[in-house]
């Protein structure tokens, strides 16, 4: 049984950047995504390298090391860059997508297909399987459209439970 479903968006899966240089851009794309949920269109409020001077600072106040080092490969970034626009970034989530299990109100979790560009619109259903010896298991169907309603992708994933029902 399939019953559409929302993304669990919290915090959004895309994140635009445009720079300040771009108005029109800005102001396209958030009409693009003023329905989307998924996506938040900020604008770049950054001014430069924060870093002013050469030399380390006299004394290290930190009492550990905020960055990431070249070596660390166990932890990921929260966003990854997915596509440079012309006057825009996308940063795309890493982490697992969330959605409610209509038939056991389970929260499930499933790998979100990679996108360049986010979808203005998602179409998702979960779908509760019974297994062998009464075991559950869920699929969630996935289809992504333009914000013309030209048609993405469409995929079907396994999810995993991450919350039972309270």
């Amino acid at each position: 049984m399939s019953i559409s479903v929302t993304l669990d968006t919290v915090p959004p899966r895309w994140i635009i950047v445009v720079q300040p240089s771009r108005p029109e851009t800005l102001a396209s794309l958030r009409r693009t995504f003023q329905r989307s949920p998924w996506v938040e269109v900020l604008l770049d409020r950054r001014r430069g390298d924060r870093r002013q001077a050469d030399a380390p600072p006299a004394v290290e106040r930190r009492l550990v090391d905020r960055r990431r080092r070249e070596d660390d490969r166990t932890r990921v970034p929260d966003y990854r860059l997915a596509h440079r626009g012309e006057g825009h970034e996308v940063f795309e989530s890493n982490s697992l997508a969330g959605a409610r299990c209509p038939d056991c109100a389970s929260t499930v979790r499933f790998e979100m297909p990679r996108f360049v560009e986010p979808p203005a619109h998602l179409e998702l259903a979960v779908i509760h399987a019974a297994g062998e010896a009464n075991r559950r298991r869920h699929f969630v169907e996935l289809q992504s459209f333009t914000s013309t309603g030209r048609p993405l992708l469409a995929s079907r994933v396994a999810a995993r439970v991450a919350s039972e029902p309270r």
